[in-house]
């Protein structure tokens, strides 16, 4: 049986390293984002990779991504994808998802990414659509928190199966790609877990 939509991760699963590491990276080059967000980095993978980490319940600020506009985002974002997103893209999953979308299989992006972070990503891929974390702006400018709570997890799992159900299409008849763990209760669910 083929699948009626596939879904992909974003990192470690179509980018060979995070895309929020990327982003980061250069934003603190610019200094556009301080020294101290970019110690956190470590901290934060150790949790990611050995604990149980809920991200679908965190909604604290980040500290030192407050006040950056949404142009500046969306201009480091275009420069990342030219020079690194675009050179650490899996070949075989760049293949995968032309076969897909050559069959006619709508695919989508479903990461914990920040959207504007992946956007150039996605239009070069010409994915069908994205379901990933987005920030929250006023008057232009990041807030330092997330609107709602960032797509990871058990939020991950409800906003595909609602993505599905707007398309009378039963998440067994799906499939999902991803190298991680914290993706389980979408895996666990979907007809074709790869």
């Amino acid at each position: 049986m083929s699948e009626k939509i596939a879904f992909f991760d974003v990192d470690h699963t179509i980018l060979r390293k995070p895309s929020g590491e990327y982003f980061l990276m250069e934003a603190f080059k610019r200094r556009i984002v301080p020294l101290s967000l970019i110690l956190t980095i470590p901290g934060l993978w150790i949790r990611y990779f050995f604990f149980n980490v809920h991200w679908d319940t965190w909604s604290k600020t980040i500290n030192g991504f407050q006040g950056i506009s949404k142009n500046e985002i969306e201009e480091i974002a275009a420069y990342v994808f030219e020079h690194s997103y675009k050179k650490a893209i899996f070949p075989t999953i760049r293949e995968r998802i032309s076969t897909l979308k050559n069959n006619g299989i709508p695919v989508y992006i479903a990461s914990s990414s920040v959207d504007l972070f992946i956007r150039p990503l996605i239009d070069y891929l010409e994915v069908d659509g994205l379901i990933a974390s987005s920030l929250e702006f006023e008057n232009d400018r990041t807030t330092g928190r997330f609107c709602g709570v960032p797509i990871f997890g058990k939020e991950k799992l409800h906003r595909v199966r609602l993505c599905a159900e707007q398309q009378n299409i039963s998440l067994q008849e799906c499939s999902f790609y991803s190298d991680s763990i914290h993706d389980l209760p979408l895996l666990e669910v979907v007809g074709m877990p790869v």
